[in-house]
């Protein structure tokens, strides 16, 4: 299945804006946000399932080293 999976990264910054999201609690962690107001629970769906296929892909990938 071909299609679009982001529209594009929302940024922030300026004053009072630091730009950490909890990613500061572990250094080997991430923040995965998928969707937003605009996105139907579909579209949500799909992005997780994709992001899910790569994670694991890269674990089995890790753990046959």
């Amino acid at each position: 299945m071909a299609g679009i999976l982001s529209r594009g990264v929302m940024t922030s910054g300026g004053a009072g804006v630091d730009g950490v999201y909890n990613q500061d609690l572990s250094p080997n962690s991430m923040t995965i946000e998928f969707g937003g107001v605009d996105n139907t629970f579909e579209e949500v769906y799909r992005s997780a399932d994709a992001v899910a296929e790569v994670i694991q892909e890269y674990i089995y990938e890790e753990l046959d080293r």
